[in-house]
């Protein structure tokens, strides 16, 4: 069912994007919605969620360019819950910066 979730039409990428930008607000991040490339960063600062069209990438800091995409295979942002994008992200972010650290 292509397009659909569980009988219903699914999310947009952007209703999903909003959601997942309020979901994270309400949860301490520092939401940052009208830019070109909206953005949430962790209560703690170490960790940032960029919200492209079809993709959320992960990095640490303000450097989109070192960030990395979380979305791919069956990760899907229309239907993955926010608090798997955090974990995800919060991971992936600090492997970057471990990796980074290492060279």
């Amino acid at each position: 069912m292509k397009g659909q979730e569980r009988g219903r039409a699914m999310k947009t990428f952007k209703q999903a994007q909003a959601d997942h930008l309020a979901a994270l607000a309400q949860l301490g991040w520092n939401v940052k919605a009208g830019l070109k490339i909206p953005h949430a960063t962790s209560p703690d600062g170490l960790t940032r969620l960029w919200f492209k069209p079809q993709a959320v990438y992960a990095g640490r800091g303000t450097d989109f360019g070192a960030a990395r995409s979380i979305m791919g295979g069956l990760m899907d942002s229309r239907t993955v819950a926010t608090a798997d994008l955090v974990t995800y992200g919060t991971r992936l972010a600090a492997g970057l910066a471990a990796d980074a650290a290492s060279h």
